[in-house]
Parts: structure tokens; sequence; C-alpha cells
């Protein structure tokens, strides 16, 4: 604690979160006395609870110590790392704060030879290994003593929040956005000539921490275009404020800043491999940027890690958290929110190992992709790979030089660019596309300038809502595909446009990335021809600390063993439509499970996807501090053109030729049975009404031969003379095949009837004694 202060005068603005400045920490010193805890001299408490904030570099596979690659890393939160490596028996450690590509702040250096085997290994490395003797290093002196060598190349972290429109300096919208990694931005806006930016690092959806503020009067003109603002343009004075009444209208006026931010898209997300002290981690939400929080349940604890993917099984953990008095709703998936992550930070022995963390992460899909007319210093792109969550790199081949670059997608026309790299030396298979991997992109720092021209496709979408769709259990009015399984979903309610931006993760899993709601919209916003993703402004959705209510469960009716088929059966619901541009497959109807879930009374969105597998399952997504939106789906699958190599397309079509040929042939033997079966039923009626047919024509001779001894007398088939004097037994019959097989069917089921009321007699039938 550097100082306290107590102010009964202070400001309105300083009583405001938005509005709280440094220059609001005035007043009187509080005097405190431990002995009168009653009175005004109590003694102030503070109790606090801090995590880890995300890293805006990181380094990276080519750093080194003493000419030796860094074998293990750990993220100390800030852009502070641990980086190390084992040489002979001894392990050599390096603390240092990142403040650039190459640049470095060391903090303190060890040396171990007696390190414990698990912090050799970067699955078991941990704070606790930093320990050893502090090197004694002299540059005079280099053959005895000589001075760790520490080769730094470093690149920028994906932020995990991003501006969008509706993020405005001095009320004029910020037109200007550079994304530095871990979620610090600078904005900017030009008006009348001068360049006004803001250095930031956003710590939630609307919240920032104001790093720096610049105003320039001469910047260049490159400074002024979205496309060529670097960092650079980040000079200038600093603007002279004044904050202590911010009512007052004077020569110094403060810098307003009004902020809008969405959740950037996660590059990966843990799998079911995902495990806590050897269990698997059942509770999963996404925070965006890769940052994710996996909770697990054992016996009355629940047990929480706060993490960011750094890699398919790697990842920084930034805080953990145990609660016995947890809620409820905390305890499952689907009503499982950012406010649960509360209680003890565990106590961890720094000579006993932590809590085990093994993790397993997928990638996830990206929204947008390099179009085909991308360019890099004038020359079309031919190298590019997808890293997942619009991460890329692309590449050119100048020469004898492979020239790398990873970017990241915040919109289709706009890039942030994380890392670049130049190799002379590199290997042949990164040369072409077949064979470009991620090993690839290595070699030195490229610190020119490039000229980067490059738009953004948009990414098929794997999942897509369907027409029952709601927003605070009204239907959705207004949907538009942003790619990558990004939708935004709208309606109109009076005067009120409300819009929720989702990212479907699985066909029954989401992540909500934005909200927004607006009085002022345009008349085209209103429309579904004209609704288009500039129509997504407006105020951020202000949503309070609430828990979601225990979904009931419905009442099953009892069953009566005495009434057999008083069983309940599973109603049959058609197979769903299935909207534009999703896969549509044929079959029978499948059972439909409906769960319902309690909402808050923050805007909630039901979305369902179509398919035709037709589970309906309720999920809840989050973003922000306790906020909860129930989302039904039911997933449309669609075909991923273009995600997969040739080999994986080879592979699924040989599937899917397979799958037809057993299906048809499974069709052909049941058609045949069939035409057998008739064939058989043709030939049995034929039999039957030959034989009616000779037993007739017997009767016929039988009844002419009555005639002849007494005319009088007729048979029953129509031996009676009509008024044209013709007899009945001249008359000819004719039996058609359908009047035989309909016959032939009501004799068959005759017989099953009388078959079973003989069973049903003999049961009842009491047994002789």
């Amino acid at each position: 604690i550097m100082a306290k202060r107590k102010s009964k005068k202070f400001a309105k603005a300083c009583g405001n979160r938005k509005t709280f400045t440094e220059a609001c920490f005035t007043g009187e010193v509080p005097e405190e006395d431990p002995s009168r805890p009653d009175d005004e001299k109590s003694p102030i408490k503070l109790e606090i609870s801090g995590d880890k904030e995300p890293s805006q570099y990181s380094p990276s596979g080519d750093t080194a110590i003493d000419s030796r690659p860094a074998t293990v890393k750990l993220d100390l939160g800030g852009s502070v790392w641990i980086v190390g490596n084992v040489d002979g028996g001894t392990l050599t450690m390096v603390k240092m704060r990142l403040t650039g590509a190459r640049k470095a702040s060391i903090m303190a250096k060890r040396k171990n030879k007696k390190y414990p085997h698990s912090c050799g290994g970067q699955d078991t490395f941990a704070e606790a290994c930093f320990a050893g003797e502090v090197p004694e290093e002299d540059v005079s002196r280099s053959d005895e003593k000589p001075p760790i060598k520490l080769e730094i190349i470093a690149d920028r972290e994906p932020s995990q929040f991003s501006p969008r429109g509706g993020t405005t300096i001095n009320g004029k919208p910020a037109t200007l956005k550079l994304d530095l990694g871990g979620s610090v931005w600078i904005v900017g806006s030009v008006e009348g000539g001068i360049l006004t930016m803001v250095k930031m690092r956003f710590t939630g959806a609307n919240k920032a921490s104001i790093i720096a503020k610049r105003k320039n009067k001469k910047s260049a003109k490159a400074c002024s275009n979205a496309k060529t603002f670097n960092e650079a343009c980040f000079t200038g004075e600093v603007p002279q404020e004044d904050e202590e009444d911010l009512s007052r209208p004077g020569e110094k006026p403060p810098m307003k800043l009004e902020i809008a931010a969405d959740n950037e898209a996660s590059q990966y997300s843990p799998s079911k491999g995902t495990l806590i002290n050897g269990k698997p981690a059942t509770l999963k939400l996404d925070l965006g940027g890769s940052v994710w929080i996996i909770g697990n349940l054992e016996g009355n604890t629940l047990t929480m890690v706060k993490m960011r993917l750094t890699g398919g099984s790697q990842a920084s953990v930034m805080a953990k958290r145990k609660n016995k008095n947890y809620a409820e709703a905390c305890g499952k998936q689907k009503t499982f929110i950012e406010a649960c992550f509360t209680g003890e930070v565990p106590e961890e022995d720094p000579s006993k190992p932590p809590a085990k963390l093994e993790v397993t992460g997928d990638m996830e899909p990206s929204q947008y992709s390099p179009s085909n007319g991308a360019t890099l210093n004038g020359k079309p792109v031919t190298l590019k790979l997808d890293l997942g969550g619009n991460i890329w790199i692309i590449g050119i081949v100048d020469g004898e030089t492979l020239t790398l670059i990873k970017i990241r997608f915040t919109k289709w026309n706009e890039i942030s660019i994380m890392a670049k790299r130049q190799n002379k030396k590199y290997n042949k298979k990164c040369g072409k596309q077949a064979t470009f991997s991620e090993a690839c992109f290595t070699g030195k720092v490229l610190e020119s300038p490039t000229n980067l021209d490059i738009g953004g496709d948009k990414e098929p979408s794997q999942y897509s809502p369907d027409d029952t769709s709601t927003i605070n259990d009204k239907p959705v009015q207004l949907k538009i595909d942003l790619g990558g399984n990004v939708w935004i979903m709208g309606r109109i309610d009076g005067d009120m446009l409300t819009m929720v931006k989702i990212r479907f993760t699985r066909w029954n899993e989401g992540t909500i990335l934005g909200r927004r709601h607006t009085k002022k919209y345009h008349k085209s916003c209103g429309k579904q021809a004209t609704f288009t993703e500039a129509c997504f402004t407006g105020e951020v959705t202000e949503e309070g600390p609430s828990q979601p209510d225990d979904p009931e469960e419905p009442d099953m009716p009892e069953l009566d063993p005495s009434k057999p088929c008083n069983a309940p059966r599973a109603k049959m619901a058609p197979a769903p439509s299935v909207t534009a541009a999703t896969m549509t497959t044929s079959g029978a109807p499948s059972a439909t499970t409906t769960r319902t879930t309690a909402t808050t009374p923050i805007p909630t969105t039901t979305v369902a996807a179509t398919t035709s597998i037709t589970t309906t399952t309720s999920i809840t997504t989050t973003t922000g501090m306790a906020t909860t939106t129930s989302i039904t789906t039911t997933a449309a699958t669609r075909s991923r053109r273009g995600r997969r190599g040739r080999r994986g397309r080879r592979k699924r079509n040989n599937k899917r030729k397979g799958k037809r040929k057993a299906k048809n042939k499974k069709k052909n033997l049941k058609k045949n049975k069939m035409k057998n079966k008739k064939k058989k039923n043709d030939d049995g009626a034929t039999k039957f009404w030959s034989r009616q047919k000779n037993k007739d024509d017997d009767n016929d001779d039988d009844d002419d031969g009555d005639d002849d001894d007494d005319n009088d007398d007729s048979d029953d088939d129509g031996g009676d003379e009509n008024d044209n004097g013709k007899t009945g037994a001249a008359a000819s019959t004719t039996i058609t095949p359908e009047v035989g097989h309909a016959a032939h069917d009501f004799f068959n089921g005759l017989e099953k009837k009388v078959e079973l009321l003989l069973h049903t007699v003999l049961a009842f039938t009491p047994a002789k004694m």
C-alpha cells in the first residue's frame, strides 16, 4: 500500500467507473487507530484477490540462451516470462519482461545444478523452479565468468477483446485501430487535421485501462489511413487535461473515450482429454482470445482454472479457484458462467508439485481466409496456412529468400500483423504449399517495412440457425452469416433493435461474442434483405451479476401396472426443413428431446440450427460477468469445402461411395425380396381360385342333373330364369388378379384371427384337476 485518501467533496465524475481517473486521488489522509475499530479512526481494510493479466508478447521458438534454444517457458502474466534450458546437468533460467519483438528487460537470472527432475520438462515447469545461484558475470573476464547471452525473438499474443463500431473519442468514431497484442490497442480519430490517439488495454467487453494519450497536428498522411496506420504513428504531444472538474469547459478539456468491444475468436479450445488432477474437465467457458475457464466437481468442491491455450497441448495458467459453497447452477455446463469463477485461491506448497493440469486442445475454425488476390511486396502470396481462430501464416518465395508473415483477421478487410520472418536457408518443403507447415515459421525477424495488400474471404459456416431461433422468447427476424460459424441475429420490439453476435463451437454449444441494442437504427437494418454487418452498432447491453435458475424437469406420468399399454410414447417429429446453404438429407423422423432453461432478465437468445439429426438440447453460453443466455440448438452440418486437403476429401468421398453401395445393395435385396413375395402370393392366389373354379364346375354339373329331373329346382348360382329367358348356369365368371390378391389377403387375415381367438379361449379355460 503506497497511500490512502478519504474525500467527502469528490467530483461526480470520480464516482463513476468510466470517468474515474488519477486526478480523483485527492482528499484527507485517513487517521487510523487499530485500538479504536468502532469509530471514524478504524483502519481501512483491504482484501485483494488478483489474477494474472494476459501477456502482450511471447518468446518464439527461436529464443536462445547461450546460443541454445530455450526449451522451457513460463508465462507469469503482463509479458513477464521465465525461459530456460538444460546444458550438461545445469538448468539456466532468465526472468524477463518482453517490451517488443526483440526487446526485453531482464529481471533476474538463475543457475541450478541440483534442480528437480520436474523442472527440466515443459509440462511440469513451474514458477517454484526459478531457484538456485545467482550467476557471477564479468564482461572483462568472459573466460572465467562469462555473462549469460540471451537472444530474444518474440511474437505478439492474440487479443481477447477488440474495439468495434461504437468506440468513440470525444464523440467521434474511432476510424483508426491497431492491435498490439494481449488486448492492447491503439485507437484514433482525425478531426480538423489533428490526429487524436489513445493506447489502452481491454479488461472486459466495455472496460479498458488507458495506458497513454497523444495529439498530433503534424502527423504523416499514412497515419490517417487505416491501412497504413502503425505503431510508429503513436507520437505527438501528451494532451494536458483538467480533470478535477469535468463540468467546466475550460481550455484543457479531458479526452472522452467510449468503448464498445467484442470477444475475439479463440484459436484453440479444450477437448475431452483435458484433465484437472487426473479427472475430466466437465465445465468449460470460452472468454475469447483462447482464454478459457475449465472446472470439475470433486465431492463438494468446485475446482476451476482460468487459462490461455497457447498450443494443442500447452496452456498458460492465469488463475485458480476452489469453492465449497458454490451455487448449484455453477455445477452444470448449461448454467456455468464467468461469475462462477469465485472462491478461495488454493494455497500451493512451492516444494510440492502444483495442481496437475493436462490440456488437450483442438484448433478452432477461422472466420476469414486470405483471398486469392493477396500480395506481399507486390508478389502474389503462394503459401497459406490456417492456424485457427482467424490466425494465418502467409508467405512468398523471392529468389532464395522465404518471407513469411503471421496475421490475424479482425474483419474481412482488417488484419493485425503478429510476426514477420525471413529465411534464406529454409527447407525445400517450406517452399511448397502441399508441405508448408507451422514449423517453417523460423528465421530472422524482418524489421524492414513490408507492403501487404490482402483481403479476406468468409469461410463457410458449419452450423446455421433455423427459423425457430428466438431472442427473449420471440422469433428472430434478422440474421446474417459472417462466416466461420459466426452469425448476427436480431429482432425489433417496438422501436428497439436488439442484436446478438454468436459463434457456434459445436452443434449444441456456442459463444456469445457481443450484444447491441439501439433505437436509432437505419431503416435498411430493419429488413432481412438489407440487413448487413454494419447494422451491428448501438449500446452494449449492461448485464448485472445474477444467477440463472435451475431448470425444472418435466413431470412424468405414473405407470399403471394393470394397464400394459399405459407407457408414454416418444412423440415423433417430422424431419425439419433445412435452410439455404445447409446440407439436406432424407431420412425417417427422429424423436425430439427438449429441455428448458430459466434465464435472467437480460436479453436471452434461443438458437436452433438445422440438420437431419434433430436432437434438441438446451445450452447456455456467456460473455462478461454473470451473463446467461439460453440457446436451444439443433445443429446443421455444412460441407466445409476447401478446409481440408485432397487426402481428406478423397477419404470422405470413398466413405460416401461405400455407404451408397451398401445402401443400394440393401435396397436391391429388399426389392428382390418383395418381388419374390409378390410372385409367391400371385401363384398362391391363382392356385386357390383354380381350385375354387373346379369346385364350382362340379357343383354346376350336379345342378344340371337335378334340372333334368325337376325343372322347378335351380342351383344357388342363379338357376332361376330371368326376364330374357337366360339361365344363371349359362353366365360366365371372370376373376381379375386384383380381386385374387384381395381375397388371398382377406383369408390369410381371417385365419390369423381365428388362430388368435383359439389361443385366447384356451388361455382362459380352467385346467382340469
